[in-house]
């Protein structure tokens, strides 16, 4: 399969957007794209460091950051998300999985909870169905329930994310059907 000639064209400002927001809010670390290797129709856009995967640094934990993208109708397309927030290096909280190639086994859309139960054995493998998940309502979830410490004052950081949803709204209503 041949790449899309509009797919870098398409990708840059989406991993630009990402970084702006991440940046203003609540990390320094830089995410980047590359054509994912099994399919060059789609970029990866993640953090990599020394070209190994790595996550975004938070000043309480950190998160495992991953969205496979394409072009549709000259706009990014996530086809595959996943969000983890990791409190240290082996214990995550939760985790949110999107793909747009569901199969009977799981929603295409769900989140994990790393928690035990007395009552629901392997609770961190049960697939809770969930809707989409937005960057800018990930980010507020960070800050508001995990303490993550965030480089705008609460007025700012909901202007900041308003605004950066708002913009997703007007752009492209398919990127999370």
């Amino acid at each position: 399969m041949s790449r899309s000639p509009d797919l870098t064209r398409v990708v840059r400002p989406h991993v630009e957007h990402l970084n702006r927001l991440f940046n203003r809010t609540v990390s320094d670390s830089r995410l980047d794209a590359q054509t994912y290797a099994p399919n060059p129709q789609y970029h990866q856009v993640a953090r990599r460091v020394g070209g190994q995967y790595s996550t975004i640094e938070l000043s309480r934990g950190a998160l495992e950051f991953s969205q496979i993208i394409t072009e549709r109708s000259g706009r990014p397309h996530v086809v595959e998300a996943v969000y983890i927030y990791w409190l240290n290096q082996t214990t995550w909280v939760f985790r949110y999985e999107y793909d747009t190639r569901p199969t009977d086994e799981k929603p295409h859309s769900h989140l994990h909870v790393n928690g035990k139960s007395d009552f629901v054995p392997d609770l961190q493998k049960i697939h809770f169905p969930a809707g989409r998940l937005s960057v800018e309502h990930l980010i507020y979830h960070l800050v508001k329930e995990h303490g993550v410490t965030c480089s705008l004052a609460s007025a700012e950081l909901i202007d900041e994310l308003s605004a950066s949803y708002r913009r997703w709204e007007r752009t492209d209503q398919r990127l999370f059907p």
